[in-house]
Parts: structure tokens; sequence; C-alpha cells
């Protein structure tokens, strides 16, 4: 019978640069080597101190897969005279901890850096545990160690009796996630219990103090591995900490790319100068994973969703900068507009109309939030002057009519003649603070201007909310007027005026002076507030003698309130002109230039009949002293 032909491999084209001896199973297995055959076959030809000096470079991790690679090579770096090339690679690593007691680099470096498990060679889910100086996997892990309290599993009943004479420093122990509690491995168990134990037997009786030192020795030796094993714990969760981030961060990357491709630049830029980063710490995202085409498609619909939302964050943005940016110049202009138009009608000061009161109406507001890619200057706003009567007057036309339906909404009845905002018999309560105060006044409490952004109804009135220097009216919405009583019908009569027709203005006019049966005088305002309050009070008229009287303490104390305190150092400055205001505020405090104009002191002075005519009922004036912001 001939002989049987085997079969031959075919071999293929070898690499280049290598002779044609190499077998086809080797040129099989190359096929899976990253990066250039036989790049390194010339290495060896190398003078030798070239080739140390470039180990002293080389990570530990390369310097061990180098001395794997051939016979020549393991015998140049596993020689005693090697040592300090090993040495000098782990120098390279920072912080991590010098090879411990009774171990050579190598094999240090070979438990620290290569996945094999100590007993049986799995690389796959692989721990070191640095008290034991060992790596298991998850099956040798199950099987190498025993809880602490379960010692006597795998002791005899003679070396459970001997192990509990034994210091427990004596014994290395480590937390093992898998049992949940202190362990120890069986080899490191049995050995210190065969020790001592069988020691203990021979020397209790005999020589104790060699037993005391021998037991010494294993305190000192389980001392100093707990020592190692935490500077070991602390360098690999450095490490782990700067894997994870790397891989989180090339994530991240890749993911941003993606996206940019898909027409999302801008808003992988906006969040770029983010304080928080949504994406980045979205949870699909800050994975420690490599991201593939495949995960990519699973992920995708969701990321795309958190972009839209980022989108719409991102033109609310570039929309508050834009408004912030046409604030500072409607600012001051509109500053100016409401300065003139108030010296012409102090009656609005009670009100409380300010700039942001004005940039929630129509024209300001056109102004305000014209195309982004149209300049909007000072000339814009200032070309709204002319209308400033017609803007205001329906600003206020709207106040009213709000006011006005708070009767139809509380129940009260209205007079048959007359605007019932009018008259001296109409008082309205803040329902939230309880503060009182007629019609207009109550418009500019600060119940009624303390809305916050989230109650705007778009971006733009949310914008206005949210100023810090300026309050603008927002609703009367928590505003309610209070039923007429007998008190303060008595309270008109006295001052010779029918409740039902007497208007505040005419009031005003009057500028009487009541006494109440406490001897508190008040002015007419005062004495309807306390009544409208307290039905049992009783006034008389104070006489022309006694008014005038009145009036001259009053003016006294206006005097001392028209006196500017400056908040920083208390100094009061008199007299409040422009001049001294401005000295003080630069040779006291550094302040140079503040924004005060003439109509500032101007508006000041409107004020004092306002003040004068508040003063005794303890009203709160309707505008706030200028100078107070400095």
């Amino acid at each position: 019978m001939p002989p049987r032909k085997s079969k031959r491999t075919k071999a293929t084209t070898s690499p280049p640069d290598h002779d044609d001896t190499v077998d086809a199973k080797t040129v099989a297995r190359w096929k899976h080597v990253r990066g250039q055959r036989g790049g390194l076959k010339d290495l060896l030809k190398m003078p030798l101190d070239v080739i140390r000096e470039i180990c002293l470079l080389l990570h530990p991790r390369d310097l061990l897969s180098l001395s794997r690679t051939t016979k020549s090579f393991y015998a140049l770096l596993m020689q005693r005279s090697s040592a300090y090339l090993w040495k000098g690679s782990m120098k390279n690593v920072c912080g991590l901890p010098p090879c411990p007691e009774g171990w050579i680099e190598p094999s240090w470096i070979s438990l620290v850096f290569t996945p094999p498990c100590t007993v049986c060679g799995t690389t796959k889910d692989t721990t070191v545990y640095w008290e034991f100086r060992i790596r298991f996997c998850v099956r040798c892990t199950k099987q190498m160690f025993i809880p602490c309290d379960q010692a006597a599993v795998i002791l005899s009943p003679w070396q459970t009796r001997e192990f509990k004479h034994i210091p427990r420093t004596a014994f290395v122990e480590a937390m093992v996630p898998r049992f949940r509690r202190l362990c120890y491995t069986s080899s490191h168990l049995l050995d210190v219990v065969q020790t001592l134990g069988t020691r203990f037997s021979m020397y209790e009786m005999r020589d104790r103090d060699k037993l005391d030192k021998l037991t010494g020795e294993y305190i000192e030796q389980a001392k100093l591995t707990r020592e190692h094993a935490g500077l070991c714990h602390k360098w690999a969760q450095k490490e782990e900490h700067a894997r994870t981030t790397k891989l989180e961060r090339e994530r991240f990357e890749n993911v941003t790319s993606r996206l940019r491709k898909l027409g999302w630049g801008p808003e992988v830029d906006f969040l770029h100068g983010q304080e928080y980063n949504e994406l980045a710490e979205h949870e699909l995202v800050r994975v420690a994973k490599k991201l593939t085409d495949r995960v990519w498609q699973k992920i995708q619909s969701e990321v795309i969703q958190l972009m839209e939302d980022i989108r719409a964050e991102r033109l609310e943005h570039e929309y508050t900068v834009m408004l912030t940016e046409r604030w500072s110049v409607m600012k001051s202009v509109a500053k100016g507009l409401l300065d003139r138009y108030l010296s012409e009608h102090p009656e609005m000061l009670e009100y409380g109309l300010n700039i942001a009161d004005l940039a929630l109406t129509k024209e300001f507001r056109e102004v305000m939030c014209a195309p982004e890619d149209e300049v909007v200057g000072s000339a814009r706003f200032l070309a709204l002057e002319g209308q400033m009567n017609t803007i205001v007057e329906s600003w206020r036309s709207r106040i009213r009519k709000e006011v006005q339906e708070l009767f139809v909404k509380h129940g009260i009845p209205t007079p048959r003649h007359g605007d019932p905002l009018d008259l001296v018999t109409t008082v309205f309560e803040d329902v939230r603070s309880s503060e009182r105060s007629f019609f207009p006044r109550i418009v500019s409490h600060k119940a009624l201007r303390s809305a916050k952004p989230e109650a705007g109804g778009d971006a733009y009135e949310e914008f206005v909310y949210g100023l810090d220097d300026v309050h603008c009216y927002e609703t009367c919405s928590m505003l309610r007027p209070l039923p007429t009583n007998d008190a303060m019908r008595e309270v008109i009569k006295l001052c010779g005026k029918d409740p039902d027709v007497a208007s505040v203005q005419e009031m005003d006019a009057l500028d009487l002076r009541l006494l109440d049966k406490y001897g508190r005088i008040r002015t007419w305002r005062g004495a309807v507030m306390a009544s409208s309050d307290d039905n049992h009070h009783a006034y008389k008229l104070v006489d022309a003698e006694g008014t005038a009287k009145v009036k001259e303490s009053e003016m006294c104390k206006l005097e001392q309130e028209k006196l500017w305190t400056c908040p920083k150092c208390e100094t009061p400055q008199l007299p409040e002109t422009r001049d001294v205001v401005l000295k003080h505020l630069s040779t006291e405090h550094g302040i140079e230039l503040p924004d005060i104009t003439d109509a500032d002191l101007k508006i000041n002075r409107a004020l004092e009949s306002s003040l004068l005519a508040s003063w005794a009922s303890g009203d709160c004036p309707p505008y706030k002293n200028f100078w107070a912001r400095f």
C-alpha cells in the first residue's frame, strides 16, 4: 500500500525582509499583529548600551513584553545585573509603589500590568488583591478565599484551638466584594496557623521569648504588607480614574464629532463654554467604553433629542445676550426720556413708573426685539420721545382698567357717580402682605413689583422681570378693594366733604389735620387708612392755628428727609446738590463720574409735596430716594 500523502499548507507571501524559512503557521499568526511586521528584527544588532538606554525609557509593561519576545531578550533582561533596567522603567510610571520585599521586579510588574490569573492563568475578569499580592479570576476568588468568620471550615480541630491563641494582627486580611466581608486566603491562613500554632505548642512551656519574637515578626510583616497595600490601592484608584476619564473623553469627542457632521456644531460650541456640560454628563455619553457604530445607532435618537433641548437653550442664551446689550442702550436713553416726561407730569410719580414699565410697552418692545442683524442704537429709542405721551397714557389706562375690574371680581359695589379710583373712600389691600394704600400709590408698592423671571409669558418678559436695578409692574391680581365703613365716611364728613362724591384731589387741596382719641395727629389719608381697619376710631378736626404748627413741624422733618446720607460712610451732606455729592463720592470713595443728572435732582425736589402729604399717615413714599443706590 503506497504511503499516505501528507497535506501541505500553502504558504502565503512572506513578509518583507524575512527569509523563506518562516513557516505558514507563523505567517498566519502575523495577520493578527498590529503595526509593521519585522520592524524590530535588527534591534539585537544594536550596541548593548543603546539597547539598555532604550529599555530605561520603556513602560514596565512594554519592557515585560520585550523580555518575552525572544530567548536573547529574556536572557538579557532576566539576569541579575539588569535589575536596574526594571527599576528605571518603573520610575516612568508616576506613583507606582515600589517592588515589595522578597519580590523581583519582573514578577511585580507582571502582577501589576498583566491580566492572567495567578492560579488558572485565565485573563478574563481578574482582580488584584494587593494585601495578598495575587490576581484572581471570579472562579478562583470563590475557591481561594475564606471569610474570617469561617476559618474553622478549613482548619483541623487542633489548628482551630491554636488559631484562637494567635493575635489577629499577625494575619493579612482584605475586603473581598464577592463575600462582602473580610477574608483570608487559604494558603496564608494555613501558613500562619501551622507555623505559629506548632511553635506555640513547642515553646509555650519552654521558651516564651522565642514565641513572642516569632509572633512579633509575623505581626510586623503583616503591618508592612497592609501599608504597602494601601499605597497600591491609592495608585490603582488613580490609574483607574485616569483610564476612565480618558475613555469618557474619547467617547465624548467621538460623539461630538458625529454630531458636528449632522449639523449640531453651534450647539456643541455652546456647550463647550458652559460650566455644566449636559451632553458630557449624559448617561449614554459618560461611559468608559469605546463608541462603536453599532452603539451609536442605538443612542443616536436620544442624543439628538437632547441636542434639540440644547439648541433651544442656545437660542435663548443668544437672545438674552442681545437683550442685555440693547438694555444698556435703552437704559441710558429711556432714563432721560422718562425724567423729562415726569418733570412735566409729576402726577405720574405716584404710579412708580420706571424704565422697566416702558420696556414692556409695545413701542419699546418692538425696538428691543428687533431682528438680531439690525443695529439698535440710541437713535432708535430717541425716536420714541414724540410718542411718550401716548405710550404712558396707554400704560396708565391699562393699569386703571385692571384695577377697576377688581370691584367686580371681589363683589364690591361701585358708586353711581364718578370713577371709584378717584374717590377718597377707595382703599386697596395687598392680600399677601396686608399693606394698604390709595390708588395710584398702591401701584408703586413693592408687592406689585416683585415679579420673578418664571412669571414671564415669554423670553422677553422673563428678561425684564429678572432685572435687578428696576422692578416693573406685573399685575394687580393680588389686590382687593376694601368695603367702605361708617368710620371712613365720618372722617370725610368731618373734613366737610360728601364721602359719596369727594375725590382724592379735593381732599389733598384741603390739607387738613385730624386728632384721634389717643392724641395722635394724622392727615386725612392716615385717618381714612386707620378707619378702614378699625371702625371705632373717633377724630376731631385741628383748628387753623394748630394745623399751622403741625405743618411747621412737618416741614422740619421734611428738611431732614431731604438730607442725602451716604450709605458707605453714613455721612449726611447738606445741601443736597450735584456738586457736593459728586465731590464726596470722588474724594471719599473714589467713585468717578456716577450716573447723576440734573433731572434727578429736579425730580427729587418734585417729591416734596408728595412726601409732605404722606408724612403723618405713615404711608410709604411712592418714589425711592435716588441717592440710595450709591
